[in-house]
């Protein structure tokens, strides 16, 4: 099983610490294995979770996107689904300093000796695209 590096950021106004997402509007991931605890490592290494609750719930990126770009929380979502809105500065990232979790993204394939040049191809794109967010 082939799996990409994490690919979150948390993103909307400044919040200093992961400790105060309690007491800000998040908006929720509902496909999520837990949509309202949210983990993170430190620098230090030390793992934690926060619960966090908010205005919307969602099973859609774009839509919680678009929901934070027009001031309805924070949000905690891929990278490339707010890209757009980063660039643009609709959206700014917070918390750098911790790692947020992740959702993992896996090419499956059979096992064979030979694995075929298109699969090859394909898992090696989605390295090379995935891999540098």
């Amino acid at each position: 099983m082939f799996c990409v590096r994490p690919l979150l950021t948390l993103l909307a106004v400044a919040c200093p610490r992961q400790a105060e997402l309690a007491g800000h509007d998040c908006l929720i991931y509902t496909l999520a294995q837990q949509p309202t605890l949210w983990s993170y490592t430190d620098d230090a290494g030390r793992q934690d979770k926060v619960r966090v609750n908010g205005p919307l719930r969602a099973n859609n990126g774009d839509i919680l996107a678009d929901a934070a770009i027009q001031g309805m929380g924070l949000i905690l979502q891929p990278r490339f689904l707010l890209e757009e809105a980063l660039q643009v500065s609709k959206l700014v990232p917070v918390l750098e300093a911790y790692h947020w979790s992740a959702l993992e993204l896996s090419a499956v394939y059979p096992v064979r000796r030979h694995v075929p040049g298109k699969v090859r191809v394909f898992v090696d794109y989605l390295l090379a695209f995935f891999g540098q967010l």
